[in-house]
């Protein structure tokens, strides 16, 4: 977990004003490049000026306290468990995004078969029910053969991610 100047200056903050409550709920806070999450402080939005520049815009991904976007997961808060899935912010456009390749492209059509694998297994691992992992690779196969990848050969892809990585 990598914290900028800003989140550990504040944090140092805390602790010398001996605000320990709010540092250890604060340390759970996870960011990537610029994109921040905490899951334990519901009124992270009221300390945000004090952290923060206003030049620095902060965003909220999601619409309650139970169900956030955080990179490509959507992650939801349910009573007795935490479910896990994908989240593709171009599925939120109103127009088509190209995000996969043609096997007739000038890029090499095993690339394609390789993406392929590699979306598999990364559904794998972020999916925590085996429904979802069904949805989103059903998706994706559908759309690699409309535009001409074989079938077959991607089917053969799924059984050999699936029988090296079990889910």
């Amino acid at each position: 977990r990598q914290m900028c100047i800003r989140d550990s200056n504040y944090m140092t903050n805390l602790i010398k004003q001996k605000k320990f409550g709010l540092a250890k709920l604060l340390s759970s806070c996870c960011r990537y490049v610029d994109d921040l999450m905490t899951i334990n402080y519901l009124f992270f939005h009221n300390i945000i000026a004090e952290i923060y520049p206003e030049s620095l815009k902060m965003e909220r991904s999601g619409s309650d306290n139970k169900n956030v976007n955080y990179l490509d997961l959507n992650i939801s808060i349910k009573e007795n468990s935490l479910d896990i899935t994908i989240y593709n912010k171009t599925d939120d456009f109103n127009f088509d995004v190209v995000s996969l390749t043609f096997p007739h492209s000038n890029i090499p059509e095993e690339v394609g078969y390789n993406v392929f694998y590699s979306q598999v297994l990364r559904y794998g691992t972020i999916c925590s029910k085996y429904t979802e992992f069904q949805f989103y690779v059903t998706k994706i196969l559908k759309v690699l053969t409309r535009r001409g990848y074989n079938r077959g050969k991607l089917i053969k892809h799924v059984k050999r991610c699936l029988n090296k990585y079990p889910i």
